[in-house]
């Protein structure tokens, strides 16, 4: 099973663009991915993007609490940030079920941990982030 685990932040009911740059050094984080808005190209949005290293680990919570241990070590950087410049974040966390289906026996498929504790979804509204989960299933056959 692998995760990708990452933050995404987008402008909330103002404009749909805002400064990456300024935002960039309003946290003190470096994106590992951005995309600036630009219509001419469909991109109807600007998105700052930060994402652990993608890995495999059964439980999606463990993940979730390191990337808030790097949001919430920014201090209140963050959420001054984020409420300065009216952005929205989504903590995205995109799970890869891998396996294999031999159907002349049992599945050979792990299936990740979907809990999470009140800690953690606390945290997730100290820092404004909503929870978006996405599970793929990648036959291994």
């Amino acid at each position: 099973m692998f995760h990708r685990v990452g933050v995404h932040v987008s402008a909330g009911d103002g404009p749909t663009d805002f400064d990456i740059d300024e935002f960039t050094r309003e946290v003190g984080i470096s994106p590992t991915f951005q995309r600036k808005k630009n219509l001419g190209k469909r991109l109807p949005f600007t998105t700052w993007v930060y994402e652990l290293e993608e890995r495999e680990e059964v439980m999606t919570e463990i993940l979730l609490k390191e990337l808030m241990d790097k949001l919430e070590g920014r201090g209140s950087r963050w959420v001054e940030a984020m409420t300065s410049q009216n952005l929205y974040a989504t903590v995205i966390a995109v799970i890869e079920i891998r396996g294999r289906v031999d159907r002349s026996s049992e599945l050979d498929i792990r299936t990740p941990a979907l809990s999470f504790s009140l800690d953690t979804l606390g945290r997730l509204k100290e820092l404004g982030c909503g929870l978006e989960l996405d599970m793929y299933y990648c036959d291994e056959s």
